[in-house]
């Protein structure tokens, strides 16, 4: 039985963080007992924790999971990991001049379509079917539901914090609740939690997260900086002649 004060459910590297001595990599977690404040790997082990941070990112959304026919057919791909993305390249080379379909509008969907584009595979179109949705705070961890309740990624659980792509938080600018998967919200969420989790043994309390959505992305020769949330009226600025020597314009 390990007994660990702060236990981060991460599948990606942990920085910057002072417990490394007790940092265990390649340790695949397969059971939590969220009540005992347990958790147990694939090989056996127990950890027995004070505190836990859910880091565990997201998963690609799969036409499987909608049931949809066809589903399993050859030449469907999905972009997450180095290794979608290599198998991408790949299917693209061995389609020269060939089409395609991409499924997602957002910076991902649009800098793969650029990309195929560029490679003479034919399925870029201007313009974009956008729906948006209710934001969830349940998270399913291990059988458990589990709900954010506040922007110092606490959760409805004691002692159980979540963090990145999985934790809704709210948006201060704008008074609703936002789920952001995006490294740099990754990044300062973890951070924003673990002075939380310090301040409140010393007695201190911190101010909420306040976040302002940040997201940068490239398609053609075109390449850009997002910053906030995409509402309101539209007033551009600067030159935005693609003609032109340099074409620089921006949009608030």
């Amino acid at each position: 039985m390990f007994d660990i004060k702060l236990f981060i459910a991460s599948p990606f590297p942990v920085e910057n963080i002072s417990l490394r001595s007790c940092l265990s990599t390649k340790t695949e977690i397969v059971k939590a007992d969220l009540v005992s404040r347990t958790l147990i790997s694939a090989a056996g082990e127990a950890f027995k924790y004070h505190k836990l941070m859910i880091a565990t990112g997201s998963t690609v959304i799969r036409l499987t999971d909608f049931d949809v026919q066809g589903a399993d057919s050859k030449n469907i791909f999905y972009l997450r990991e180095m290794d979608d993305a290599d198998k991408l390249v790949e299917a693209t080379k061995a389609k020269k001049n060939g089409k395609a379909v991409v499924i997602g509008g957002g910076y991902i969907g649009l800098e793969a379509s650029a990309a195929m584009k560029m490679n003479k595979i034919d399925q870029y179109r201007n313009g974009e079917d956008k729906r948006r949705g209710n934001v969830r705070s349940c998270i399913p961890f291990f059988g458990c539901n589990i709900e954010m309740i506040d922007a110092l990624f606490r959760t409805s659980v004691p002692d159980v914090y979540a963090v990145g792509d999985v934790a809704t938080f709210s948006l201060k600018m704008y008074k609703e609740m936002s789920r952001v998967e995006h490294v740099d919200h990754a990044h300062k969420s973890t951070e924003h939690a673990a002075r939380a989790i310090f301040a409140n043994e010393e007695g201190k309390s911190i101010d909420e997260y306040d976040y302002l959505p940040f997201f940068y992305s490239r398609a053609f020769n075109l390449s850009w900086q997002f910053y906030g949330d995409n509402v309101g009226d539209t007033v551009v600025f600067g030159n935005k002649d693609p003609n032109s020597e340099n074409p620089k314009f921006g949009v608030y």
